[in-house]
């Protein structure tokens, strides 16, 4: 569970837990581009339930400069996957 702090852990504290526990090939990152991805995500989330064209999204994540789980720039492949993600997550 995230909330190993207890349920009132704040969601930064996690976040921060969340970095120092990655595997070594992220530990180069200055700081983790969490609070982008969730941003990026959630317009995800909201773009897909309007049925919007994968082409229309990655246009939208790109013109607001959001970058992936690792910083990197969006591409089709790690946009399919993450809506695909998405979807399995929501059940």
């Amino acid at each position: 569970s995230l909330s190993a702090g207890g349920q009132n852990a704040s969601p930064k504290s996690v976040i921060v837990r969340i970095f120092y526990s990655l595997p070594p090939r992220f530990s180069s990152l200055e700081f983790p581009p969490v609070y982008g991805i969730v941003a990026a995500l959630s317009l995800v989330r909201q773009e897909v339930e309007k049925k919007t064209d994968l082409v229309e999204i990655f246009n939208l994540l790109t013109k607001n400069g959001y970058t992936t789980r690792t910083g990197r720039d969006w591409t089709a492949a790690t946009l399919r996957t993450e809506i695909y993600k998405l979807k399995e997550t929501s059940g």
